[in-house]
């Protein structure tokens, strides 16, 4: 059997997203009641996530520099005349695009079976197998496009090493591309980019979620940066803006955006509110979806958000509401 060096940086992304793949998603559960479940083939429409993005290369820059885990992009291989191009993305659609050198643009299902090239800080070199492209539709009412996904496996030397999200599920192994930004995984926070910045993010994670519901540069209704903060605090559960997530994998919540192009899959009431949102976390917070107040109180003492009761909830701008699911 022929043996595989992994670099130490490419080996420890790849033991943590094992370990985080190892949670399970209980609304992927058959033998639990799946009311608030959606086809499997958009993932759990309405279920949170701690983890922001933690593909196994969550991050590329377009340009050939390395990007903060190391990860530097050299190119994309046509697997039939092995040619070799620059990747792009689309910086509206955010789909990868090859450029073929005589006007034409290849793209979509036509960039099937393509090796991408990347190398870590130790210059040990992968690619990056694109072994389908599909179409999802959103969770955003504004938006008339679906959103492009891909599965991509892990190769070294011709051998597999796993998918870029290792998921146990296939429906969870897709990933999708956000250009122009990368995140800021520990405080939660977006950091803007230029257009040469990409970021990868998995099914089940918070990046991922957040595109879905129409929240991305260059979106008819997420352009804005602070609504996309407010976005990850919201499906994290950062309930104090300090980068803790109150929350774990597949806890179900019903959210609703001030501006109207996402709402609850269920009938949501008043009382049954769990907090509001903007980008610093909550504004206010009634009972958390996943731990007790006391909690959230005991973790961040004088920044625990005050109780909904005590708080104008219709008049206080906010990006997101979210609501108990009954």
């Amino acid at each position: 059997m022929q043996s595989i060096h992994f670099s130490s940086a490419f080996f420890a992304t790849i033991s943590l997203v094992a370990l985080a793949a190892c949670d399970v998603d209980e609304s992927l559960d058959p033998t639990i009641d799946q009311e608030f479940r959606t086809t499997f083939s958009v993932g759990c429409q309405s279920c949170n996530s701690p983890i922001v993005n933690d593909a196994m290369v969550n991050e590329l820059n377009l340009t050939g520099l390395p990007s903060k885990s190391g990860i530097t992009l050299i190119s994309i291989i046509d697997p039939n005349s092995q040619l070799q191009y620059a990747l792009k993305v689309d910086e509206l659609s955010h789909e990868f695009r090859v450029l073929d050198g005589q006007g034409g643009v290849i793209s979509g299902q036509q960039l099937v079976g393509w090796e991408i090239r990347v190398k870590d800080e130790q210059a040990v070199e992968y690619r990056l197998r694109i072994d389908s492209v599909e179409r999802w539709p959103t969770w955003s009412d504004l938006n008339i496009d679906d959103e492009v996904v891909y599965r991509v496996s892990v190769w070294n030397n011709n051998v597999y090493v796993a998918q870029l999200c290792p998921a146990e599920d296939f429906d969870d192994q897709a990933i999708t591309i956000i250009a122009g930004e990368t995140y800021d995984r520990d405080a939660i926070e977006v950091k803007s980019q230029d257009d040469t910045m990409i970021t990868l993010a998995c099914v089940k994670e918070a990046a991922f979620k957040m595109k879905m519901l129409g929240y991305y540069p260059n979106s008819v209704n997420g352009d804005d940066e602070e609504q996309r903060q407010a976005t990850l605090k919201m499906l994290t559960a950062d309930y104090c803006g300090i980068g803790h997530a109150f929350t774990k994998p597949g806890t179900p919540v019903a959210w609703k955006n001030s501006g109207g192009s996402v709402y609850p899959q269920w009938e949501s009431s008043d009382d049954a509110i769990e907090a509001i949102w903007d980008k610093d976390g909550a504004l206010c917070l009634a009972t958390p979806r996943h731990v007790k107040y006391s909690d959230v109180v005991a973790l961040c003492k004088g920044g625990t958000p005050p109780l909904c009761d005590e708080v104008d909830v219709i008049n206080t701008p906010h990006e997101w509401s979210t609501y108990r699911v009954p």
